[in-house]
C-alpha cells in the first residue's frame, strides 16, 4: 500500500504534486521562507505569555504586508478583484499556518474555534473554512480519544468507531489544507458538507455518546473524504496525477471498502433488504472502475444516481412521505408538484425523522449533513462524465460518497 512519503519520493525529476503538503503548488522562483505575520519578524513577542485574548489582538492587526506590492503589479484594473481576493487568501492560509503553530496547546481549541468563526464570515464554503473545520473535528476527536474509556463496552465498541472518525479527521485535515494552500478555486463540492460534519462530530460527549451517533459520523466522515477527494484531484496538475491517486486509494477508498468498522459490507447487506438490486449496481460500478472501459465514468455517475434515487424511493414511498409531509411545517417546496413527488431532501427527511431520539439540535445537525451530503453528490457525478483517470478517480471517491450515504441512512438499525 503506498503512503505519502513513499508517494511523494518516486524519481527525482517527478512535480511534487502528488503529497497532501501546501509545498508542492509552489511556482518557479519562489522559497522555503515563510512571510512573518508582524511585518519585521516576531520582534520580542512571547506567544506563551500573550494568552488567546492577546493572540486574537495580534490576528486582527496582521497587516498583510505584501498585498499592496502585489496589487501595484496588477496588470489592468479588470483584474484587480480577482487578484485581490487570490493574494488576501494565500496570505490568509500562510498566516494561519505559521499561528498554529505558535498557539500553546493550552489554547489550541479556542484558537481553532475563533479562527473558524472569522472564516466562516470572511469566506463561508470556501477551501480555508474547510480547512478549519477539519482541524476543529480532528481536535475534538482527539479530545475524546485522551479521555479514559474504561469500561469493556466502549473497548469494543466506542473505541473502533472513535479511531476511525480519528483517521477520517486526520485524512480530511490533508485533503482541505492541500486545497486550501492552492488557491484556485472560491467553494469547494465538499465546503459545506465538511462544515456540517464537523459540527456533528463535536456534538459527540463522552457522557452522552451512543455506538448509532459514533456510526452517523464516521460515515458522513467517510462521505465527506470522497467529496474532497474529488475537489484535490479537480485542482491537481495532470501530471502528478497518478501518484495522488495512488495516495488516494490508501487514504480514502481502502478505509471505506477494507477498513477495520466493515463499512462497505454493512452497508450492502442494509441496502440490500431495502432494493436487492442496489448491492448489484454498486458492485457493477467498482467493477468499471476496475476496468477502465469506454464511457466508464459516465456510467460510474448514473449507477451512483441511480442506487441513492431506487433506495431512496423504496425506502420512502411517495403515498407515505405524503402523508407524513402533510402533517409537518417543512416548506412547500420540499415537495415537486411538477413531477407530484416528494424531493430527495423530503425523502432523506423522512427516513430520519427518528435519529438522535429527543436530541433534536443534534437530530437537525444530521439531517442537515445528509442532505448536503445528497444534493453535494448528486451535483458531482453531473460534472464528473469525461475520460481518463482523473476522471475515473473522481468517480470512484463518489462512490465511497454515496455508499457512505446509503450507510447512514440503512444501517442505522444494525448498529
Amino acid at each position: 500500500m503506498p503512503t505519502m512519503a513513499s508517494v511523494a519520493q518516486d524519481g527525482d525529476n517527478q512535480p511534487p504534486s502528488d503529497a497532501f503538503g501546501a509545498g508542492d503548488e509552489r511556482q518557479e522562483g519562489e522559497t522555503e521562507d515563510l512571510p512573518t505575520p508582524w511585518g519585521g519578524g516576531f520582534a520580542g513577542v512571547d506567544v506563551s505569555r500573550l494568552g488567546f485574548r492577546g493572540m486574537a489582538d495580534e490576528i486582527r492587526h496582521l497587516p498583510f504586508n505584501r498585498i499592496g506590492d502585489q496589487l501595484v503589479e496588477a496588470a489592468g484594473f479588470a483584474r484587480l478583484a480577482t487578484q485581490l481576493r487570490d493574494i488576501a487568501r494565500s496570505t490568509a492560509f500562510t498566516q494561519l499556518k505559521m499561528l498554529d503553530s505558535w498557539t500553546p496547546s493550552a489554547f489550541l481549541t479556542s484558537q481553532l474555534t475563533e479562527t473558524l468563526r472569522f472564516s466562516e464570515v470572511f469566506a463561508a464554503n470556501s477551501p480555508l473554512t474547510a480547512w478549519r473545520s477539519a482541524l476543529v473535528a480532528q481536535n475534538h476527536i482527539g479530545s475524546l480519544l485522551d479521555k479514559s474509556w474504561g469500561s469493556r463496552f466502549a473497548q469494543q465498541m466506542i473505541q473502533p468507531f472513535l479511531l476511525d472518525i480519528s483517521a477520517v479527521s486526520d485524512t480530511a485535515v490533508r485533503l482541505s489544507e492541500r486545497v486550501a494552500s492552492i488557491a484556485r478555486t472560491d467553494e469547494l463540492i465538499a465546503g459545506t458538507a465538511l462544515t456540517l460534519w464537523q459540527r456533528e462530530v463535536t456534538h459527540l460527549e463522552k457522557d452522552r455518546v451512543s455506538v448509532a451517533a459514533l456510526h452517523s459520523a464516521g460515515a458522513g466522515g467517510h462521505g465527506v473524504l470522497g467529496l474532497l477527494a474529488t475537489n484535490v484531484l479537480s485542482e491537481s496538475r495532470e501530471e502528478g496525477v497518478t501518484g495522488l491517486l495512488a495516495v488516494l486509494d490508501a487514504e480514502v477508498v481502502e478505509p471505506w471498502t477494507l477498513g477495520r468498522i466493515g463499512w462497505q459490507d454493512q452497508m450492502f447487506e442494509a441496502v440490500g433488504r431495502v432494493d436487492p438490486q442496489v448491492p448489484d449496481l454498486l458492485r457493477g460500478a467498482w467493477d468499471d472502475v476496475h476496468r477502465k472501459g469506454p464511457a466508464a465514468a459516465s456510467k460510474i455517475s448514473n449507477c451512483i444516481v441511480e442506487a441513492v434515487d431506487r433506495s431512496l424511493r423504496a425506502a420512502a414511498p411517495d403515498a407515505e412521505v405524503r402523508t407524513w409531509f402533510d402533517q409537518t411545517n417543512l416548506p412547500a417546496t420540499y415537495w415537486d408538484s411538477d413531477r407530484k413527488r416528494p424531493t430527495r431532501n423530503l425523502r432523506i427527511r423522512f427516513l430520519l425523522r427518528e435519529s438522535h431520539g429527543d436530541d433534536l439540535q443534534l437530530a437537525e445537525a444530521h439531517c442537515e449533513l445528509v442532505v448536503e451530503l445528497a444534493r453535494s453528490l448528486v451535483n458531482a457525478t453531473q460534472s464528473t462524465k469525461h475520460t481518463g483517470d482523473a476522471a475515473i478517480g473522481r468517480v470512484r471517491s463518489l462512490l465511497v460518497t454515496a455508499e457512505a450515504l446509503l450507510s447512514i441512512l440503512f444501517c442505522g438499525e444494525d448498529v
